[in-house]
């Protein structure tokens, strides 16, 4: 079972506003509302909450969707008070939080729209001396769609069409400090944005690949891969 929630969230809050200036920080207090048990398991287990989130940006309605992904069941009454917006009544939803479950049965040869937030890496071979084995971000738009062609061929699915245009695959540095050995840190993290089109190759692997997301930054909101059907 998956579940997928929709939070609003409250772009008044002072913490809100905080997060989303820091992904990091936004995905300790989503992770809050699974219980840690859950939380600390490997994706492969059965009992693991399973966590992906992505922010988005509603234009039309100047507000701010969190879209949460999990393989356990969240309870969002363990946010901070007014860390959500009041529901809108004009909205097709109606609630916030808004939470529906679904057991995905695919069949080869299904095609889905595809959005994707990622981030696209690779490892630096031997000739680079010390730096061998080191992974960085992909910076060029044909490459970064080669990486997700080859995630499609791992994952049970295969890209049929792709935005790869600089308006379409957005470019964002996260900027994160991590203190260690009383040391600061700024990491720089890469993000991009794919949507498209694709087409189910195996549905068992594409269902995995669903539950457990693309690529590595998970926890700055990368990975999840939600889909829609074709009409």
């Amino acid at each position: 079972m998956i579940y997928l929630s929709r939070l609003i969230l409250n772009l008044r809050n002072r913490a809100v506003q905080r997060q989303i200036a820091n992904p990091y920080q936004l995905h300790r207090t989503v992770m809050a509302c699974f219980p840690t048990g859950n939380v600390g398991l490997e994706r492969t287990n059965d009992a693991a909450a399973g966590v992906l989130f992505r922010l988005e940006e509603d234009t039309q309605t100047n507000r701010l969707p969190l879209l949460i992904q999990s393989t356990q069941p969240p309870d969002w009454s363990a946010l901070p008070a007014d860390y959500l917006s009041p529901p809108d009544p004009f909205d097709q939803v109606g609630t916030n939080p808004a939470v529906k479950s679904f057991d995905p049965t695919l069949s080869t040869g299904q095609m889905f729209h595809f959005r994707l937030h990622a981030n696209p890496t690779k490892r630096l071979g031997k000739s680079f001396g010390q730096d061998a084995g080191k992974r960085v971000g992909i910076y060029d738009s044909d490459k970064q769609l080669e990486w997700l062609q080859r995630k499609g061929e791992q994952g049970g699915f295969q890209i049929l069409s792709a935005m790869s245009g600089q308006d379409q695959i957005q470019k964002d540095k996260i900027e994160r400090k991590a203190t260690e050995n009383n040391a600061t840190h700024e990491l720089k993290f890469l993000t991009v944005r794919f949507d498209g089109l694709l087409q189910v190759t195996d549905p068992e692997r594409f269902v995995e690949t669903l539950r457990a997301g693309i690529g590595s930054g998970k926890a700055f909101g990368c990975g999840l891969l939600s889909i829609a059907p074709v009409r």
